[in-house]
């Protein structure tokens, strides 16, 4: 799974023709492993408004096409969601949940690479950059923690390029 946080920097590798640690990972995701998204159109929606449209909306019908971006039903059981939402204060109005719920259903290394704080302690969003950082960095935060501890990983480009 790839927040459209990450996907927005690597259309922007893409106009730019950057060979840079973002387009680096999502080639190699889209050579190997390939991209899930929800059926519902929820992550579709999020790429397609976020991305710059020059390449990436080329990219991502060819992506559909291809099978290299496939359509999944996304499914996290309820008490997994309300602890995310109650105890942890993921939000709701986003997409986070919906990520979470396709990286639970796919098959094999189920990893969110994004660089949103959200996924690791929400409660953190207001602080300064370099306190968000060091928990990414230390891969703290309720959210992180519990979604590690149902399977599912979450890391940033670095972090991904590291461990996958």
């Amino acid at each position: 799974m790839v927040d459209a946080n990450v996907m927005n920097v690597f259309s922007q590798n893409l106009i730019r023709n950057e060979i840079a640690d973002t387009r680096t990972l999502i080639e190699w995701i889209e050579t190997t492993r390939g991209f899930a998204i929800d059926a519902g159109g929820k992550i579709k929606h999020q790429w397609l408004i976020t991305c710059d449209k020059t390449f990436f909306g080329t990219w991502f019908i060819e992506g559909l096409k291809a099978g290299r971006i496939r359509q999944v039903v996304a499914k996290l059981d309820e008490r997994h969601s309300r602890h995310l939402r109650i105890n942890c204060g993921m939000p709701t109005a986003g997409f986070e949940l919906t990520y979470v719920a396709v990286a639970n259903v796919v098959d094999g290394l189920k990893y969110i690479v994004t660089d949103d704080i959200d996924f690791w302690e929400p409660s953190a969003k207001k602080k300064n950059e370099k306190t968000k950082q060091a928990i990414k960095a230390g891969r703290t935060g309720c959210v992180y923690k519990y979604t590690r501890s149902i399977g599912i990983a979450v890391g940033t480009v670095s972090q991904a390029l590291a461990e996958v």
